[in-house]
């Protein structure tokens, strides 16, 4: 066949994109729209994203999640995505067993491959094997400050290295974004995020993109966490914009909009408020809501007309007793959720309950 001038300009055109593909220097695209039958768009493969990660990547009862909020921005960027992995599990903090569903919004593609208290030198499964079982486009990696308690940051990024090429060995065309540990107030955090920096600009390759997700960046205990290590609900959305920033990276959707929504933190829901009356005094019980770790108690005389009053202390498990209180008075309660250090932002009560104390 004859191409003439025309099929070299082409010819050359194409040599050109794929040089600059190799290089590194164009995206990795995401795959593109193609003709279905009788000429209908078929949508494109989506993008298959495998989170391996320990406490903060799973959540908590009660939590959204940052991978909920990283959903939530590849749903409004119209980019398809599919989370992959073993589970799809929260963490119960107040029972402390794994097998919640309590998510805030259960709505979401929640499938995850991270666990409470898990480890980069001992995962729950080989890497290879998730990938060759998940076939991810993408791994990406939040582990290592559980590691920290015990290893030094050179061990903790030499394994780092070692998983990537435990991903490259199951699935050579397979990419990586390695997220920084957020919690840079323990001594040894911010030594590793460095050295993760290092491991990434190594291992990084045009067929097998290695970046890293600054999650660290801006992230602050008091204000991003609801017990001094896990993210509550400000920290879930700096997570998951640093790694849709990372995921841009690599062609997997655009980066996240700034400035970063504002969001509230603490629980969502109040709990279910029971009250019987005792002697001068109340017995309270109450069940949820989900990982809530205490309650705030309020009270009203209505005998008295008197206002709503928070009682000093914060009670924590399912009941509690309330004494010294006017036999033949009648008392309303009502109980304000609490997760660690958070406390509900805006009218977030269980129901009122009301009692007459006995003589």
């Amino acid at each position: 066949m004859r191409t003439g001038r025309g099929g070299s300009r082409l010819r050359t055109a194409a040599g050109l994109v794929l040089a600059l593909l190799v290089l590194g220097l164009l995206p990795v695209p995401v795959p593109p729209v193609s003709p279905g039958p009788a000429g209908a768009a078929v949508p494109p493969r989506p993008v298959r994203i495998l989170l391996l990660g320990d406490s903060v990547t799973q959540g908590s009862a009660g939590d959204w999640t940052w991978r909920y909020r990283l959903w939530q921005h590849f749903e409004r960027a119209g980019v398809a995505v599919n989370l992959v992995g073993p589970r799809d599990d929260l963490w119960n903090d107040v029972t402390k067993r794994h097998g919640s569903g309590a998510y805030v919004d259960p709505g979401f593609d929640s499938d995850h491959a991270a666990r409470w208290g898990m480890t980069i030198e001992a995962p729950d499964a080989p890497v290879g094997d998730l990938v060759v079982q998940f076939r991810p486009d993408v791994v990406v990696v939040m582990l290592g400050i559980n590691d920290l308690f015990v290893d030094p940051p050179e061990s903790v990024a030499g394994r780092t290295t070692e998983l990537v090429a435990e991903v490259r060995e199951a699935a050579p065309a397979t990419s990586l974004v390695l997220a920084e540990v957020t919690q840079t107030w323990f001594t040894t955090a911010p030594a590793f995020n460095e050295l993760l920096a290092e491991v990434a600009s190594t291992a990084d390759q045009p067929g097998s993109r290695v970046v890293v997700a600054r999650t660290a960046a801006d992230y602050n205990r008091d204000a991003d966490t609801w017990d001094n290590s896990h993210p509550n609900a400000r920290g879930e959305v700096k997570i998951a914009a640093a790694v849709a920033d990372a995921l841009s990276e690599i062609g997997v959707g655009p980066p996240a909009d700034r400035p970063l929504p504002a969001v509230q933190v603490g629980p969502r829901t109040g709990a279910r408020l029971r009250a019987a009356a005792r002697v001068r005094g109340a017995r309270l019980t109450w069940r949820g809501p989900p990982g809530a770790t205490a309650q705030l108690v309020w009270r009203r005389d209505l005998t008295r007309g008197t206002r709503w009053q928070r009682l000093p202390r914060q009670v924590s498990g399912t009941a509690t007793t309330i004494r010294s209180l006017r036999p033949g008075h009648r008392y309303r309660f009502r109980l304000q959720p609490v997760k660690g250090d958070d406390r509900p932002q805006g009218r977030v009560f269980s129901n009122p309950a009301t009692v007459v104390p006995t003589r």
